[in-house]
């Protein structure tokens, strides 16, 4: 009977191990007795890192196992026990399938710089595990945001003031201007980086910035809707009106722009300037009509 039940045991795990090599999921309705074999539970893991999750807890804490598991899913770090959320080694396997398994490694490899590097390598949202300690090297958050600016998020406070930080940020990222500090926000060389790269940044400035012609026109260069975001004052200019719509519907930013600006950076010349936009918005919009015609169409009949 014994012989019996040893040999329908060692039927189904061939047959489950032939299933767990197509598909680890499998193992989530293995039988008790199954959970228990090394061999079927590193059969699952190879292929379903999840299967961690399901085996018994002596597997938790097998080295083997739990390397074979990150490797194919680093997330499943967070099932590994104490000791091997630990272990460099295994930290590093999972931080290569997926940076955010930083979140479940001990604290003294969440302050070791070579452990962030490589989880931010693979996820820039891993950052946000690092520990305190790391989010307030300068050297190191330097180097995240040049790759991932939205990183500045985590940043400490002190650098989420500082402006070679901050301009790295931005350039990267435009809306990492949401995470800097006020100062930063009300900074117009940062600004208009942040502007340059995605114009959504303008919500992010300080009042007096959505309220400067040259910011607000390098972001309605990019989109007219960016108008939206400027000061009410702006907002309510006519020429601006007007220029947004028509960027909104040529598409692109007409090559005036830069000789209206000239008239508004002198204040005594403002006046003329939107006196003298609706003949050149028309004059304008006129020849791009034409070019848009003879794109379509072809050149006149002479």
């Amino acid at each position: 009977m014994a012989h019996t039940s040893k040999a329908s045991l060692l039927a189904e795990v061939t047959k489950i191990l032939a299933a767990l090599t197509e598909n680890g999921e499998a193992f989530r309705w293995a039988e008790n007795q199954l959970r228990t074999d090394k061999e079927v539970v590193l059969a699952a893991v190879k292929t379903y890192g999840w299967a961690l999750h399901y085996a018994s807890g002596e597997f938790r804490a097998d080295r083997e196992v739990v390397l074979a598991a990150v490797k194919e899913n680093g997330l499943t770090l967070q099932y590994a026990c104490e000791a091997l959320q630990a272990d460099k080694e295994v930290v590093l396997a999972a931080l290569t399938e997926n940076g955010v398994a930083l979140r479940w490694a001990e604290n003294q490899l969440r302050a070791d710089r070579g452990v962030v590097l490589a989880a931010v390598k693979n996820n820039g949202y891993a950052f946000e595990w690092a520990s305190e300690a790391m989010r307030a090297d300068r050297e190191l958050v330097l180097a995240v945001v040049k790759t991932y600016g939205c990183a500045l998020a985590h940043a400490s406070e002190a650098l989420k003031g500082d402006k070679e930080v901050v301009l790295a940020a931005v350039k990267k990222n435009g809306y990492a201007l949401d995470s800097a500090s006020e100062a930063m926000r009300g900074d117009k060389e940062v600004v208009l980086a942040a502007v340059k790269n995605n114009w959504y940044a303008l919500d992010c400035a300080s009042g007096e910035l959505r309220a400067d012609v040259e910011v607000v026109l390098t972001a309605v260069k990019q989109d007219g809707w960016a108008l939206g975001s400027a000061s009410k004052a702006l907002q309510a200019d006519p020429f601006l009106c007007r220029l947004s719509s028509e960027v909104v519907a040529l598409g692109r930013m007409p090559r005036f722009c830069g000789i209206l600006l000239t008239h508004y950076r002198q204040e005594k010349a403002a006046k003329v300037a939107v006196q003298a936009g609706g003949w050149l918005i028309r004059h304008e919009c006129d020849s791009s009509t034409q070019n848009l015609k003879r794109q379509r169409l072809g050149p006149s009949p002479q």
